[in-house]
């Protein structure tokens, strides 16, 4: 999970999170939570290191609100009295 203070989670961050994913025995695979939103770059980044093997999904801010307003019992159960 990564919280973006620019509104935009770094490339290096996404780069190091791969090499992780990359470096791991057996199944790969790697997910990323961020409020912000990847630039091109770092989606390029997701998109060369999933491969058959690896598998590095990436939900962003647009996709993270979409998926809280499907759920708002969750906001009720995690954060109550908001």
């Amino acid at each position: 999970i990564k919280f973006a203070k620019s509104g935009r989670p770094s490339v290096r961050a996404v780069r190091e999170l791969a090499a992780l994913i990359g470096s791991t025995e057996g199944t790969k695979r790697g997910l990323l939570v961020t409020n912000g939103y990847l630039t091109s770059v770092a989606l390029k980044v997701v998109d060369d290191v999933n491969t058959n093997v690896t598998q590095f999904r990436v939900i962003d801010g647009p996709q993270l609100r979409s998926l809280v307003l499907m759920h708002p019992d969750l906001i009720s159960k995690y954060f109550p009295g908001r």
